[in-house]
């Protein structure tokens, strides 16, 4: 059950199954911090919309270090084709560089890309785990480079041509065919956890932060300060939190999410004296 901020309960129905968010959450960051420490070569966080998981991924990035001046990648929402999705790789491919895939959920029906995931992400060697494996990302074709035979010094010039390159296209050089992935990735994804490509799953660390309505509102009453504007007294977020708590209870409000208090402290903001009834429709 979670208390209200008047001190007041809100039933749950899976009580037996509620979990501290901020515990759910402080896992999360912890996962989050094997990646950028170079421990674990990726992580896919899955859970509905709107429970602050890109906010959480993207801060503790910065605790550690990485930002997107200093290794961060943040690529967000929409469809890149595979062969981009290559090309991404070999150009975060050093270790310290992160990718955050952030809704990019294109991969996830693309079986090509997932190979590509899971070659760059592979540590696995006869069933025993290895981080100093080597793992190869691959796109043998007439539009790369053929590195196959070339030694260190040969690739290197290579991939200096290509980390130099002109921004024209048309007068970039040829990727290479293969190369070796140092970095770490990180998606984010609201598909559920058992939808994914077990292979990237092997992989992968990976944790589900699917909140139930009591969880969330826990976790809103948990980060209420830092939650939508900061200029906002914390006497009137806690009146528009209750006023939520209150408004799900009778029946009023269905759908829960973080930016649920965002708009309604928006909305709250704007001054109009019907702020109450406009917060149930929006």
């Amino acid at each position: 059950m979670v208390e209200s901020t008047k001190g007041g309960l809100i039933a749950s129905d899976a009580e037996k199954e509620f979990e501290n968010p901020d515990v759910l959450f402080e896992k999360l960051k912890g996962l989050v911090k094997l990646v950028a420490k170079n421990l674990q070569t990726s992580l896919i966080v899955s859970g509905g919309s709107g429970t602050g998981k890109t906010f959480t991924v993207i801060e503790t990035l910065k605790e550690e270090g990485i930002q997107k001046d200093s290794g961060l990648i943040l690529i967000g929402g929409g469809r890149i084709s595979t062969f981009s999705l290559y090309q991404v790789l070999f150009r975060h491919r050093n270790k310290g560089q992160i990718i955050v895939f952030d809704n990019t959920d294109f991969m996830w029906r693309d079986k090509k890309a997932t190979c590509i995931l899971k070659s760059a992400l592979d540590t696995y060697d006869d069933g025993t785990i290895s981080f100093s494996r080597q793992r190869t990302v691959s796109w043998p074709s007439s539009i790369t480079v053929d590195v196959s035979g070339m030694d260190a010094q040969q690739r290197k010039e290579v991939y200096d041509q290509l980390d130099k390159r002109n921004s024209d296209p048309k007068t970039s050089p040829k990727f290479p065919s293969e190369f070796e992935y140092e970095g770490g990735i990180i998606f984010i994804t609201n598909i559920p956890i058992n939808k994914l490509d077990r292979g990237v799953l092997d992989c992968s660390a990976s944790i589900d932060t699917t909140l139930t309505v009591e969880q969330m509102f826990a976790r809103m009453k948990s980060i209420l300060p830092e939650l939508g504007d900061k200029t906002v007294p914390s006497d009137v977020k806690e009146m528009i939190l209750q006023l939520l708590i209150d408004e799900y209870g009778k029946g009023a409000i269905k759908n829960v999410t973080l930016f649920t208090f965002i708009k309604a402290e928006s909305i709250y903001q704007s001054g109009m004296s019907n702020w109450k009834e406009l917060i149930m429709i929006c």
